[in-house]
């Protein structure tokens, strides 16, 4: 193989390698005083993720050790000028023993669920994210994000 030819190959190999497959896009809201009442809708524009086609949405919950559920319901609905999709996601939070389950960031932590698969996001796109959990108003919930990746 000539040089210039191998010297391609690696560039080609190294280039793929370093490619960061799990970036994502998003945001997040912060909830007042660590606390989701079952009539607050978090609502978000999709502006900033219009120009990534194709990819999976999460949402992503940040929460503290003070949530008192292992799991936690929600209701994701995603609407364009084309389509209105809502959906329920379930959360696990923490598994059988109570560890928590997600990123640990410190004191909190964050789990991701895909709650709307292979989006085509435009400039109008929104997102509205809301609990349905049986109880009124969550404590421990810190921050709900959307994320593109």
């Amino acid at each position: 193989m000539k040089p210039s030819i191998l010297a391609s190959v690696i560039l080609l190999i190294a280039s793929i390698a370093c490619t960061d497959h799990y970036s994502a896009v998003g945001e997040f809201h912060t909830l007042s005083s660590e606390a989701f009442a079952y009539t607050d809708t978090i609502g978000f524009t999709l502006s900033n993720l219009d120009s990534i086609p194709g990819k999976n949405l999460y949402v992503a919950v940040v929460h503290s050790d003070k949530y008192p559920y292992c799991n936690l319901w929600l209701e994701v609905t995603y609407e364009d000028s084309l389509r209105k999709v809502c959906d329920t996601v379930a959360l696990t939070m923490a598994d059988q023993y109570g560890k928590w389950q997600g990123h640990a960031l410190g004191s909190t932590f964050q789990i991701e669920a895909i709650a709307c698969p292979e989006i085509n996001p435009t400039g109008d796109s929104r997102v509205s994210v809301r609990h349905i959990m049986r109880t009124d108003t969550l404590h421990g919930i810190d921050r709900i994000g959307i994320l593109a990746k």
